[in-house]
C-alpha cells in the first residue's frame, strides 16, 4: 500500500535501505532458509512500493544511464519500464533546456551530494510537456566512489500550470490597474490603503509607499474626514448601506494642499473573510469648468432655475461624446406635465406658473445633483441620467417621481393636483444614434403614455357619470360573423350592442376597467368603420373549447363606451335599426 504520509526523502531513504538489504542478502548461499526468506521479503516489500507509489523510482549509474525504472514512469511519461532502460536520463528532458539542465545535473554528480526538487520539463511519449520535481541520493562504493544516484521523480504539470495561471491573472491585474485612467484603490477593513495605481498618484501627487498603510481620508480636506469616517463606519454595521455602488461628488486634496472636486465610487469584496473596499475616483475639474461655463453663457430657465433647452442640447452632446468614449449607458427621461392648458385657462397663468415651478422643484428633489435637469418648453422637462440599467432604472424613476408628486399634492396649498406623463429611453453606445433621434424616441414614448392618462382620466368621467344614472338599454344580438378588431390585445366578435356598450366573444379574459381602442366594419357598407373607446367592465369564459385557449372565442367581455361621440351614437343607432 502506498503511505502518504512519508516524504519524498524519506521514501527514497527506504528504498535506499531495501536496495543495499536485497543486494546483502543476494551474496548468502541459498542453504540459509532464514536469510533467504528476509531477502525475498524486503524485494517483496520494494516491488510493492515501487509498483503503487505515484512517484517514478529510478536507479542510472554515474553515466547518467537508467538500470531501474518503476512502472509509475508510464502514468508520468507514457513509457514503460524497459523503453527507459539503458537510456540516460537527459534524453527525457525538453529540448529547449537539455544542455542546460544536463550541465547542471552532472555538476551535482561531481559533488556527489543528495538534491531535491531539481524542476524540469520532461517530453511525454505523446509529445506533451510534462514538469517534474526530481529529488535524488548519490550511490557509493565503501571508498566513496560514485557508482550512481537513485532518487524520485514526481509529476507537477497541473501545479506549475496552476502557479503560471495565477500569475499571468495577477499581472493582468496589475496591467489594467496600472494602465487606469483613472485613481484606483484597495482600502481593508481597517480603512488602509493597500493598493494605489499610476493615475492616482498623478492625480493626488503621492506615490504608492507614500499612500499604503494610509487612510483614505489623506486624500480629503480635514472638514470632510468625519462625515468620510462616519459613513465607512455604516457600512460595517449595515450591508445595504447607501454608500455602496453609487457615485458621489466630493472634494478631493492633492499632497500640495490644492483642492479640486472628484467623483468617487465604492464597491465591496470579500477575501479570506476580511472586506475589501474598492474605490475608483475621477478628476472632474473639466466637467465642473463646463458646468459652469453654461450657466455664464445664460443656459438656464428663468422661471425653474433649471437648464433650458440650449444648455440641456450642449450639456446631452457632450455626455454621448463621453459615452461612445467609455461604452457606459445612460438614459434619458422626457416628461410633460398634465392638464396644463386646464391650470392655465380656469386658474390662470400665474398659477400656470406656479405649476411649473413646483414640477421644477419635485424633479430636483427626485433625481441626484450630477443628472441633468432642463426645461426645454412650456410644459415639457428632460431629465439626463448618467448610469443605470433600463429596467431597474424605469421602476426607480417612476417611483420617486410618483412619490413625490404625492407628497406634494398632499402638502401643497393648491387648487389642482400635479400628474405628468413621462417616456424613458436608454442611450447605448453599441448601438450610437444622434441626439436629436434619442429626444424623437423618448418624446413618442412620453406621448403614449400622454394617451393612456387621457383615455383613463375619460373613462373615469364618464363611469362617474353614468354610475348616478339609473337606465335600462335594450340589448339587440348580433346575427352572422360581424368581426371587430381590438386594437389590444387580439381580433374579436360582436356578440350583442346597445346604445351604452358593446358584448364582445373574445379569445382571451380581459382584466376589469382597462381601456382598448376598438375599429368596428360596417356591416353592408363596403368597408366604412368607425373606431371609438371601450373600458371592460365584466369577462367571462362561456364554454365554448377550453378556458386559455387562444385558438377559439371561449370568453364574452362586456365593454362601456367612454366618451361616446355623435358617430358612434349614429353608428349604434344604425345598426340597432339594422338588427331591429
Amino acid at each position: 500500500m502506498k503511505d502518504k504520509s512519508k516524504t519524498k526523502e524519506q521514501l527514497i531513504e527506504e528504498l535506499t535501505h531495501l536496495r543495499n538489504r536485497i543486494s546483502e542478502l543476494e551474496s548468502i548461499t541459498s542453504q540459509d532458509s532464514a536469510a533467504l526468506d528476509e531477502l525475498l521479503n524486503n524485494k517483496k516489500r520494494f516491488e510493492d512500493i515501487a509498483e503503487n507509489t505515484l512517484e517514478w523510482l529510478w536507479e542510472i549509474d554515474k553515466d547518467g544511464i537508467y538500470t531501474y525504472a518503476s512502472p509509475a514512469v508510464e502514468k508520468i511519461l507514457g513509457f514503460i519500464p524497459g523503453e527507459v532502460l539503458n537510456r540516460h536520463f537527459y534524453d527525457l528532458f525538453h529540448p529547449e533546456e537539455r544542455e542546460e539542465l544536463k550541465t547542471k545535473a552532472f555538476d551535482q554528480f561531481r559533488r556527489k551530494k543528495p538534491f531535491r526538487e531539481f524542476i524540469n520539463r520532461n517530453l511525454h511519449k505523446n509529445g506533451k510537456t510534462v514538469w517534474i520535481s526530481t529529488s535524488g541520493v548519490p550511490v557509493l562504493d565503501e571508498e566513496g566512489n560514485l557508482l550512481g544516484y537513485r532518487g524520485a521523480d514526481a509529476d507537477i504539470t497541473e501545479r506549475t500550470e496552476l502557479i503560471e495561471a495565477l500569475r499571468e491573472s495577477e499581472e493582468n491585474c496589475r496591467l489594467v490597474t496600472q494602465s487606469a485612467t483613472y485613481a484606483l484603490t484597495l482600502i481593508d477593513g481597517s480603512k488602509n490603503i493597500v493598493l494605489w495605481n499610476k493615475a492616482g498618484e498623478k492625480m493626488f501627487g503621492y506615490s504608492a509607499d507614500e499612500l499604503i498603510g494610509k487612510p483614505l481620508t489623506i486624500l480629503m480636506p480635514e472638514r470632510f474626514r468625519e462625515a468620510h469616517a462616519k459613513g465607512m463606519k455604516e457600512y460595517f454595521m449595515r450591508e445595504n448601506s447607501r454608500f455602496m455602488g453609487h457615485d458621489y461628488e466630493i472634494t478631493g486634496l492633492r499632497k500640495d494642499g490644492t483642492e479640486f472636486p472628484i467623483e468617487i465610487s465604492f464597491a465591496v469584496g470579500e477575501r479570506r473573510g476580511e472586506k475589501y473596499f474598492t474605490g475608483i475616483i475621477r478628476d472632474i475639474t473639466e466637467r465642473k469648468k463646463l458646468v459652469q461655463k453654461l450657466r455664464d453663457a445664460s443656459v438656464t430657465d428663468e422661471l425653474t432655475g433649471l437648464f433650458n433647452r440650449r444648455g440641456f442640447l450642449t450639456l446631452a452632446q457632450n455626455q454621448i461624446d463621453i459615452a461612445n468614449r467609455t461604452k457606459k449607458n445612460f438614459s434619458l427621461l422626457y416628461l410633460d406635465l398634465n392638464d396644463m392648458k386646464t391650470i392655465n385657462d380656469e386658474l390662470g397663468h400665474q398659477q400656470g406658473d406656479q405649476a411649473l415651478v413646483d414640477i421644477a422643484h419635485i424633479l430636483k428633489k427626485a433625481f441626484r445633483g450630477s443628472d441633468i435637469i432642463a426645461r426645454v418648453g412650456g410644459d415639457e422637462f428632460i431629465v439626463l441620467l448618467r448610469e443605470g440599467g433600463r429596467q431597474s432604472l424605469e421602476k426607480a424613476v417612476t417611483g420617486s417621481i410618483q412619490e413625490n408628486l404625492r407628497v406634494h399634492n398632499e402638502e401643497a396649498d393648491r387648487l389642482y393636483k400635479l400628474s405628468v406623463s413621462t417616456g424613458l429611453i436608454q442611450y447605448d453606445p453599441q448601438h450610437p444614434c444622434t441626439l436629436e433621434e434619442l429626444l424623437s424616441r423618448a418624446d413618442e414614448l412620453m406621448y403614449e403614455n400622454k394617451q393612456q392618462y387621457q383615455y383613463e382620466k375619460a373613462g373615469l368621467a364618464y363611469l362617474k357619470k353614468v354610475k348616478s344614472e339609473k337606465r335600462f338599454r335594450k340589448r339587440f344580438k348580433i346575427e352572422g360573423e360581424h368581426h371587430v378588431e381590438l386594437i389590444v390585445p387580439d381580433n374579436a366578435r360582436i356578440k350583442d350592442i346597445s346604445m351604452d356598450g358593446i358584448c364582445l366573444e373574445t379569445r382571451q379574459r380581459l382584466s376589469r376597467n382597462t381601456f382598448y381602442t376598438i375599429r368596428v366594419i360596417y356591416p353592408d357598407n363596403k368597408g366604412e368603420e368607425i373606431t371609438f373607446t371601450g373600458i371592460v367592465v365584466w369577462s367571462t369564459f362561456q364554454g365554448n373549447g377550453a378556458e386559455g385557449d387562444n385558438e377559439t372565442f371561449s370568453y364574452i367581455t362586456g365593454f362601456r363606451f367612454v366618451g361616446p361621440n355623435e358617430s358612434l351614437k349614429n353608428f349604434t343607432k344604425e345598426l340597432i335599426h339594422l338588427l331591429g
